[in-house]
């Protein structure tokens, strides 16, 4: 997208989103367990947590979560693990190639509002910004399938372990919750108030 190219990374990201909900899937297994059940390997699994997951920070540093938090407990991270993720708190993301992509259409990107009114224009006429617009659908599919594993993760500990504290010393569901609401692409979920029409009293 930096390059300019929309189709290439409107298919990677579909790509990317079979693959969230293929992982997604896997919390069915957990989900045919009773807690009991859980307990009794739970212990196997030490300390080990999602935070400690190099690969899980970089995805979404590179798909614009910024604030996704510090480089906690980085003697979890080898050296070229924390050297990755350095790098990617300073290098472009998604987000910012997707801005380049509608500045190099034509679009005025200069501020919130006018690249809310760039969204609103290419969602009002997709037969004429056909690229655009599947590009936009995918950035949402990724951000809503990424979610969505957030959400399956969050109903596991929930299910299995309630209120207890999480492997890595976190608040467990508190923790979760609170990363949950998070969005890659907030501009973007803003785009449907504005198409919708305004009604009396809303």
């Amino acid at each position: 997208m930096l390059a300019g190219h929309i189709a290439e990374p409107r298919d990677r990201l579909r790509r990317c989103h079979v693959i969230v909900r293929l992982l997604a899937d896997q919390f069915d297994v957990l989900d045919t367990m009773a807690p009991a059940d859980f307990k009794r390997f739970r212990h196997g699994l030490g300390r080990a947590s999602g935070v400690q997951s190099a690969q899980f920070a970089e995805i979404e540093r590179l798909s614009g979560l910024r604030d996704s938090g510090p480089l906690k407990a980085l003697d979890r991270f080898s050296g070229t693990e924390l050297a990755r993720l350095r790098r990617r708190l300073t290098e472009p993301t998604v987000w910012d190639g997707f801005i380049n992509v509608l500045a190099k259409a034509g679009f005025d990107v200069s501020s919130a509002e006018c690249r809310s009114a760039a969204y609103v224009k290419i969602a009002e006429n997709p037969g004429q910004y056909t690229v655009l617009w599947d590009l936009m659908e995918a950035l949402l599919d990724h951000d809503q399938t990424w979610s969505m594993w957030r959400t399956r993760h969050l109903m596991a500990v929930a299910r299995q372990i309630g209120a207890r504290q999480g492997t890595s010393g976190t608040a467990g569901f508190a923790y979760l919750a609170d990363h949950q609401q998070r969005r890659f692409y907030p501009e973007l979920w803003e785009l449907g108030t504005r198409l919708m029409p305004e009604r009396p009293g809303n």
